[in-house]
């Protein structure tokens, strides 16, 4: 998936994405597109992490420490970010979109 919305092809996807992780290094944080990267999901890391900072620098909303959250989206799931309220919502309904 970092290769993907980092810019490396992988085949025919050219699709902006929410990447849903356990942890992001700073390295991965400085190859995602911000064009293919609507947001960033991880249930680990912190505001203060390196990689959440380059994260914001480079203008990706990011939603850190949410936990088992992460687990439970599937490749697929919907997902609605907030990245200002640290809201993530899987399956959102029309209300939520």
């Amino acid at each position: 998936v970092v290769r993907r919305l980092g810019g490396v092809p992988s085949g025919a996807v050219d699709a902006v994405g929410v990447l849903v992780a356990t942890d992001l290094t700073p390295a991965e944080a400085a190859v995602l597109d911000p064009r293919r990267t609507a947001a960033v999901v991880l249930s680990d890391g912190s505001s203060t992490a390196h990689s959440t900072i380059l994260l914001r620098a480079r203008g990706i909303p990011a939603v850190v420490g949410v936990g088992a959250l992460v687990a439970a989206a599937a490749p697929g799931t919907v997902v609605a970010v907030d990245g200002t309220t640290g809201e993530v919502v899987l399956d959102p309904d029309e209300r939520v979109l």
